[in-house]
């Protein structure tokens, strides 16, 4: 107290001196985070202060005599909010060279506050900062994102994901399928409460192509040894059977010209039998020529074809083998899903495979198997389904078309691996799927006759 003001602000009197000569002279000052050196003998430090000056004077209108100063020692808030303008400018600049995407929304409805370069990238470029994602990306909401960021807001839990898909509008308007690989988690006030959502993460889509053309590659080279172990063995049934046929096929011949020698019904009987013999013989080589053929890769002889005159030979085949001899066996071919391209014998072979396995599994009692044809989801396919009333697929459906792989007891467990070599010759694909109320059921497609 009765220090004068010069010397109690003895170095910083050229700055403050001003200040107080304003005041006395009638001026109200209001000055905000004003920085002064603050004397403490050994040394002196910097404070920051916001402080007001009102003048005093004896009557109204008169000269002032002395001044009014309020003054708040505002040094802690200045550098708390330096510290925290520093730390903002290091975030930034590192969030914006990072090598992923970044983005951080506010409040309940998700205002974004800040992206970095590589998440704009990632959505094309669009401006989002102050709106919220269902204004910025409305692409997203009905993709369900929207409802996890209100979940991570609600209940601060993070969310994971490393290839979670995502579509999104890129700089031409145009939808486009993504992957990304992210973090989201809730972020907090001083008192704890969640104020907004941090992303984190990274674009995977090319990875994730990548991922799947060499799981592609590495099922064609897991085929193409399939196929090569086919085609060796198609080679050697070809060379084994081909004498035997031949030989059978003149032993019939011979012993057609010996029933001319019989009478009455009987001779026509044995002829048609011999006849029928004959031309399973016949047909016999014919397969075994086509599917060596096939697994060779040679050109398939496409031609218009009918499913219900293929499944109608087919079956005739079956009937004479006596395969199914208890099971009813019904055909429903649509009259716009008949006609088709491709090899009659092979796709005969199908269905004759598909057939005898399905009688096969179908139900002790009253077993029935149902041949359909429908129009795919393909406009330039025909979809068939050969359908069982059995225990259904105890196994993978995915792993029966392997070759050696059966669904059957006492199979050689190479007919459903023919079957898709066949179908996948043919442009189609082949799979099976189990019935929801028991049976199963096997699918190929094959490309519609024009």
């Amino acid at each position: 107290m009765g220090e004068s003001l010069s010397r109690l602000w003895q170095k910083d009197w050229p700055l403050v001196g001003p200040v107080f000569a304003r005041t006395m002279g009638g001026e109200s000052i209001y000055y905000e985070n004003a920085a002064f050196r603050i004397d403490h003998g050994a040394d002196e430090e910097m404070r920051y202060f916001t402080f007001s000056q009102t003048p005093v004077r004896a009557a109204p209108g008169e000269k002032p005599i002395g001044l009014i100063a309020i003054c708040i020692d505002t040094t802690e808030e200045v550098r708390n909010r330096q510290r925290l303008a520093w730390a903002n400018i290091d975030l930034e600049d590192i969030f914006q060279n990072a090598p992923g995407f970044i983005g951080m929304t506010l409040g309940p409805e998700h205002r974004f506050e800040f992206i970095n370069e590589t998440y704009s990238q990632m959505i094309g470029g669009r401006d989002v900062i102050g709106k919220t994602v269902r204004e910025a990306l409305p692409e997203i909401v009905p993709q369900g994102y929207l409802d996890l960021l209100d979940h991570i807001y609600q209940t601060g839990e993070p969310f994971t994901a490393s290839e979670m898909p995502i579509k999104l509008l890129d700089e031409n308007g145009n939808l486009q399928q993504k992957f990304v690989a992210i973090i989201l988690k809730a972020f907090r006030d001083a008192e704890g409460a969640v104020v907004g959502v941090f992303a984190e993460g990274y674009d995977v889509t090319d990875r994730k192509a990548a991922s799947e053309s060499i799981d592609a590659l590495q099922r064609s080279l897991h085929h193409a040894s399939q196929v090569a172990a086919m085609g060796t063995m198609a080679a050697t049934l070809a060379h084994e059977l081909n004498q035997p046929l031949a030989a059978a096929a003149n032993y019939v011949r011979g012993s057609t010209r010996l029933v001319e020698q019989l009478t009455g019904d009987r001779k026509d009987l044995a002829k048609t039998g011999l006849a029928e013999a004959e031309q399973q013989i016949l047909r016999a080589g014919e397969i075994i020529r086509r599917v060596r053929g096939g697994v060779a890769g040679s050109a398939m002889r496409r031609e218009p074809v009918s499913l219900k005159e293929v499944a109608a030979r087919a079956l005739k085949v079956i009937k004479a083998s006596g395969t199914c001899p208890r099971v009813q066996i019904s055909t429903n071919f649509a009259r716009s899903a008949d006609k088709v391209q491709g090899d009659a014998v092979q796709l005969e072979q199908v269905l004759l495979n598909l057939v005898r396995n399905a009688c096969q599994a179908a139900a002790v009692d009253e077993g029935c198997v149902e041949i359909l044809s429908r129009q795919s989801d393909k406009p330039e396919f025909v979809e068939v389904e050969v359908r069982d009333n059995g225990p259904g697929v105890a196994s993978d459906p995915a792993t029966l078309f392997d070759s050696f792989g059966t669904s059957t007891s006492g199979g050689l467990g190479v007919g459903l691996s023919i079957t898709r070599t066949i179908i996948e010759a043919h442009g189609g694909k082949l799979w099976a799927r189990n019935g929801s109320t028991g049976g199963a059921s096997f699918y190929f497609t094959v490309l519609r006759d024009a």
